[in-house]
């Protein structure tokens, strides 16, 4: 239910105030830094990056509404997982990387110099999520011969929740440049379905800081 309400509301977003701005065409475009906000045992943050493309409605106004799309990769880092009865990983990094989709409210204060708060919903749909790191495996022969110890690199897919789904939220200033306007800003998603449920060897909520240069045009 609560995929289906998300995905019901961004898409009514769309509608209603498309209602009102027939000409559909990006006219935000951003690059971004994040760094996810998950820390277990083993489990370290990792920086990632993504790009992002929007339409502003409403811009002349003291409240925007900007639907857009975005790539996001975010990163993890475990030291070890158990991998079988005689294989462990170790220094092992994922990747996650999301096709979002974010329908986000923007509440404009100030003339030349702007500052802004954002606050919205996304969805997070994964298309291609992989881990590597190395591989130690450990293969026994009967008695008296000893094991045979092998150390690998080791790459594989990872079969992750292909959807993901949360609020938003952002700060950040617009600053007059030319023709154009840049825009400077912090945000926050979070997602709240479990992208891994602990196949391996922990569970992660894909959640992340990010810092974001946009321009608009």
């Amino acid at each position: 239910m609560k995929k289906l309400f998300f995905i019901i509301l961004s898409l009514t977003s769309v509608q209603i105030f498309g209602q009102h701005d027939s000409s559909f065409f990006f006219n935000e475009f951003s690059i971004s830094a994040n760094r996810t906000n998950l820390e277990g045992d083993d489990i370290e943050n990792r920086i990632g990056f993504g790009i992002g493309a929007y339409h502003n409605f409403m811009s002349e106004r003291k409240v925007n509404i900007i639907f857009g799309f975005e790539y996001n990769r975010t990163s993890y880092f475990n030291k070890y997982l158990y991998y079988g009865h005689f294989s462990d990983l170790k220094d092992i990094t994922y990747h996650i990387n999301s096709l979002s989709i974010p329908t986000t409210a923007r509440l404009i204060i100030g003339h030349k110099i702007k500052y802004f708060i954002d606050a919205g919903v996304f969805i997070d749909l994964h298309i291609i999520s992989k881990m590597k790191g190395t591989m130690h495996e450990l293969q026994p022969y009967p008695y008296p011969h000893p094991p045979v110890s092998t150390t690998y690199e080791f790459k594989d897919r990872m079969n992750v929740d292909p959807l993901n789904v949360g609020p938003s939220f952002g700060i950040g200033l617009q600053l007059p440049v030319n023709k154009f306007k840049v825009n400077i800003k912090a945000d926050y998603k979070h997602g709240i379905i479990e992208v891994l449920d602990g196949t391996y060897g922990y569970k992660i909520l894909n959640r992340y800081f990010r810092v974001i240069i946009g321009l608009k045009i």
